[in-house]
């Protein structure tokens, strides 16, 4: 992502790297660690995350950083499937659904009762 940005015109001095986390909690919050320590009256963070990770990436985001930072995202497209044909293959399925059963476990007020079970399962 750090390449991809530096080819896109972001200065590298704007750009830190978070590697020890194992998962998105930790990422978030050892992220914000590192924006705090390194830039002082940080209003906004862009979440950026493949696609059917960001509604999760974002509630992580503010339960962390909570009102400290405006938060804004982007999501980029799977190199396995892209957001329209998602449901068409094995890996498709897997990776979303699998997405929504993390959504349902750390944020279950997110998804509809009628949902939770069958991706409680999951």
């Amino acid at each position: 992502m750090a390449e991809a940005a530096i080819a896109r015109g972001v200065p590298p001095d704007m750009i830190l790297s978070e590697s020890r986390a194992r998962h998105t909690r930790e990422n978030v919050e050892f992220g914000w660690d590192l924006i705090r320590r390194n830039f002082s009256g940080m209003l906004s963070v862009n979440i950026v995350a493949i696609a059917y990770h960001i509604p999760r990436a974002l509630m992580t985001a503010r339960t962390v950083i909570g009102s400290e930072a405006s938060l804004g995202h982007m999501g980029y497209g799977s190199i396995h499937f892209d957001a329209d044909t998602w449901h068409r293959s094995e890996r498709g399925q897997s990776d979303v659904l699998n997405e929504a059963a993390k959504l349902a476990r750390y944020f279950p007020d997110a998804i509809p009762s009628a949902l939770q079970g069958r991706l409680n399962a999951r």
